[in-house]
């Protein structure tokens, strides 16, 4: 039984064990503040879908399926060639990759490169999830 709570939990843990410890992280529930960081991640979940997946058992309980979209937009100060930038990148699309979470399960994880903005350059880390919820 996962919660959508729990889920968040689990996807921002897979997020912070990527990336040093004092990296400047936005998180949904923060103000939007990247203060002139050299590097920083603004993360997004959204959920899609959620479906009934059975009817119940003798308890009453049913599962359902909860689906959505996990966004890590990682920005860095231009400058460097992107290599630190291509850094964080690879090292959150590996974690990703090798989560053995066995409440959250992750789909079709990509970067997608979306060029300059003003003095930095973005990646966006997506990545499609589930868990499931019994109840």
């Amino acid at each position: 039984m996962t919660t959508y709570i729990e889920a968040y939990d689990i996807m921002a843990g897979h997020i912070k064990d990527s990336l040093p410890a004092d990296f400047h992280i936005i998180w949904p529930d923060l103000p939007d503040s990247h203060k002139n960081e050299a590097e920083y991640a603004r993360v997004t979940v959204k959920y899609d879908d959620r479906r009934q997946r059975s009817f119940g058992g003798r308890d009453g309980t049913r599962r359902f399926e909860a689906y959505g979209l996990l966004s890590v937009q990682l920005s860095a100060q231009v400058g460097d060639g992107n290599t630190a930038l291509d850094t964080r990148v690879q090292k959150l699309v590996r974690a990703l990759e090798d989560a053995r979470s066995p409440l959250v399960c992750y789909r079709n994880i990509r970067a997608i490169s979306t060029g300059k903005d003003g003095g930095y350059n973005t990646v966006n880390v997506l990545t499609n999830f589930e868990f499931t919820d019994i109840h």
